[in-house]
């Protein structure tokens, strides 16, 4: 009878951990589903990044845990946990801007100044459910979290696609965006989008979603498909122009060092449009990206998210665009300094695409091994261009990559047309360059990701002597700088002809001095 009591005994407690097993499976298989990987792939670039140590982010990623119970309304189903993030500074930093001086107030705590949107009593000590931060420099940057709120994926595409902002606010019958009030959590009472208008641009998508919040709160959490606890930064960009690209990827990099979660982390990509992404892989190394189109339910509910400002809200933006800021922040050199938001968003994005400054050739400008020309060419920034409209084409751009090959025979040139490159090999080819040259555009924001003894040799057309985006871009970063304003002759807006032997001239001139 023993012998009996026993059998039954171990073969229930082996049926128990088969369908323990068989759970665990699903759940994670379900959860590589929603996050749009394999969970080899995900372990792999776990297993890649903990090995590695002198990576940026230290990342610890945890197991996948699935549902923790069973899937009802009344307790949805989890996302997987997201990654830890531990920013480590190098011994050998300098301290930023000094504490309380402009620098360090615009450029490194940005958001301090409490901007009202909830009405809680202050006696009740109650916490509020968005709290929106604005920079006391600027009427147009501030950043938002709000807690305990519900994304429709399809509704929230329509909400930040369409062109007019009243028409997107009443698009859809079912909200894209609603505040839960979740009992023992946050509460938002007399909710008012309306001081919004001092501190954030019309239409920032981060605005669209407070005021779309704001007027659609909701005590039905039944309606939530699956609940994300770990606090999400959502990444949106609507523009394929890589400079503002790049500030918008800076101050979602920069939200996550401001906010500093203690635990795991989501960054939730919303794409130009319904799974549509510009540099998807690259984004994904950067971040570890979710992206939107990956949920498949129609009503994802999120414990925390953070709006960062969009890329014309940005403080390199905000610095090169504003007259009365233009001077104090050319102030704020960042030459020297490696304790920078600016500094360590650089060393993601060479992580990304696994380039590093440790290299055992020394070469600087001023002996350049490497010289890289960026050309303009036609093409269609936006799907309803005109290509032939394109600014700023070099008629002459092939005899001044001759030029050049003739003046610097001891260096390597190379000429580049970036739209015809991956993003990664953009980057490869400045990060690689003593001396980066191109004609005012867009691309000469890769000047971010060259090293500190190299130089931007920047050729302006007379009519953008006004738009100091690159100069104030190379002093924020700590780069060298030079520019070529181009003077008479042969300049379109569309073609422009180059005086080639005054151009080098110039650039001779600029590697002597220095």
């Amino acid at each position: 009878m023993k012998k009996v009591r026993t059998f039954f005994l171990l073969t229930a407690l082996s049926v128990l951990i088969l369908i323990s097993v068989a759970y665990w499976l699903s759940a994670g298989a379900r959860d590589s589903k929603v996050v749009g990987r394999s969970p080899s792939h995900a372990t792999y670039k776990a297993r890649e990044r903990l090995l590695n140590t002198s990576k940026l982010w230290s990342i610890v990623k945890t197991a996948k845990a699935g549902a923790t119970g069973p899937i009802s309304a009344a307790a949805p189903p989890e996302l997987g946990a997201g990654k830890s993030l531990h920013v480590s500074k190098e011994s050998s930093c300098t301290s930023t801007w000094g504490k309380d001086s402009f620098c360090d107030d615009f450029l490194s705590r940005t958001f301090h100044q409490r901007v009202a949107i909830c009405h809680n009593s202050n006696d009740k000590a109650e916490a509020e459910q968005i709290v929106c931060k604005r920079s006391p420099h600027s009427y147009v940057m501030s950043s938002c979290v709000m807690e305990n709120v519900l994304l429709r994926p399809s509704q929230l595409y329509e909400l930040l696609a369409w062109s007019d902002r009243d028409a997107r606010m009443h698009a859809s019958s079912s909200p894209s965006v609603q505040l839960l009030n979740v009992p023992g959590g946050p509460t938002c009472h007399d909710p008012n989008a309306g001081p919004l208008d001092q501190c954030m641009q019309r239409f920032d998508p981060s605005r669209l979603i407070v005021e779309k919040a704001v007027s659609t709160a909701s005590t039905d959490t039944n309606a939530c498909k699956r609940w994300v606890n770990d606090t999400t930064f959502v990444f949106m960009s609507s523009c394929c122009h890589i400079y503002f690209r790049f500030l918008a990827l800076y101050n979602v990099y920069k939200a996550i060092l401001d906010e500093g979660p203690e635990g795991s982390v989501q960054v939730l990509r919303v794409g130009e449009s319904h799974g549509h992404y510009i540099f998807p892989e690259f984004e994904e190394n950067i971040f570890d990206s979710t992206a939107l189109q990956d949920f498949e339910e129609d009503a994802v509910c999120f414990k925390k998210v953070v709006l960062s400002p969009w890329s014309y809200s940005s403080v390199l933006f905000d610095c090169k665009q504003k007259p009365e800021l233009r001077g104090r922040c050319y102030a704020c050199s960042g030459k020297e300094k490696c304790a920078t938001s600016f500094y360590y968003f650089r060393k993601a994005v060479l992580d990304a695409c696994g380039l590093s400054d440790n290299s055992s050739v020394e070469s600087s400008y001023k002996n350049p091994k490497q010289v890289v020309i960026i050309l303009r060419k036609s093409y269609k920034r936006h799907s309803d261009d005109d290509p032939s409209k394109v600014e700023r084409v070099l008629e002459n751009g092939e005899d001044f990559v001759s030029a050049l090959k003739s003046d610097f025979h001891g260096a390597v040139v190379s000429a580049i047309h970036p739209e015809d490159l991956p993003i990664c090999e953009q980057i490869r080819y400045a990060h690689g360059a003593d001396i980066l040259v191109g004609v005012h555009g867009a691309g000469l924001v890769h000047t971010w990701w060259q090293r500190d003894s190299a130089l931007l040799f920047e050729v302006i057309p007379n009519y953008q002597t006004g738009n100091p985006t690159f100069q104030m871009l190379t002093t924020l970063t700590g780069r060298n700088y030079h520019s070529y304003v181009m003077r008479g002759g042969d300049m379109s807006r569309y073609m422009m002809r180059l005086n080639i032997p005054d151009a080098l001239n110039s650039l001779h001139s600029a590697i002597k001095r220095r």
